[in-house]
């Protein structure tokens, strides 16, 4: 299990989660509300 896995806001723009996709090699970036709950995965 990841200690501190990368995530994102429901805010923050799918441009910069793309971004994160390919800086970081990795296949999907959570999405999480204030209170750290799951909303979605982008892939």
């Amino acid at each position: 299990m990841t200690t501190d896995p990368i995530t994102v806001s429901p805010d923050d723009d799918l441009a910069e989660a793309v971004e994160l996709l390919i800086e970081q090699k990795i296949g999907g970036i959570p999405v999480v509300d204030e209170a750290e709950g799951l909303v979605e995965i982008v892939t």
